[in-house]
C-alpha cells in the first residue's frame, strides 16, 4: 500500500510537501493506490508556476510529489509536459531529490494537447494544464 516515505535531508520543497497538509491528498493516494504497488507511467500536464509562493505549496504543482515518490517507492516512470519553460524549471528543482535517487522522469517543454496526440502509452494520465474547459476537454477525449 502507498504512503509517502522520507528522503533524508530533503530539500525545502520536498520538506514543505511532506509537512504541509494537502487537501487532494486522499484521492492522489487512493489513485495510486489502485496500482497496487506495482510500476505504473504516468503523465503530468502542467506543473508547478510559482516555485516559492505560500498557496502554491498547498497545491499548485505539488502533485508532482505523489507521482516522484510512488514511482521511486515501485517503478514506473514520469512524464511531465508543460508549456512554459519556467514551470519546467521549477519541477526540476522541486523534485531535485527524486531525480538524484534514480526516478525515471522526463521534462517536456511543450503543449500538453500536442504530446497527447502523439504519447498516450501512460495508465495515469493528470491533466493540470489548462484553464480553459475545451482544452482540458479535448486532452481528456484523446486518453
Amino acid at each position: 500500500m502507498y504512503n509517502k516515505q522520507v528522503i533524508e535531508n530533503g530539500n525545502k520543497w520536498y520538506n514543505q510537501w511532506m509537512t504541509v497538509d494537502h487537501a487532494r491528498e486522499p484521492v492522489f493516494l487512493d489513485v495510486l493506490n489502485t496500482f497496487n504497488d506495482q510500476p505504473v507511467d504516468i503523465l503530468e500536464i502542467g506543473t508547478t508556476y510559482d516555485k516559492d509562493d505560500p498557496q502554491a505549496i498547498k497545491g499548485a504543482g505539488f502533485s508532482t510529489f505523489y507521482w516522484a515518490d510512488y514511482i521511486k517507492q515501485f517503478g514506473g516512470s514520469l512524464t511531465i509536459v508543460d508549456i512554459n519553460p519556467i514551470a519546467i524549471e521549477n519541477c526540476i528543482l522541486m523534485i531535485g531529490d527524486f531525480i538524484k535517487a534514480g526516478v525515471d522522469v522526463r521534462f517536456v517543454c511543450g503543449d500538453g494537447l500536442d504530446w497527447l496526440k502523439k504519447n498516450n502509452d501512460y495508465q495515469l494520465v493528470y491533466l493540470d494544464g489548462s484553464d480553459k474547459e475545451y482544452e482540458t476537454f479535448e486532452m481528456f477525449r484523446l486518453i
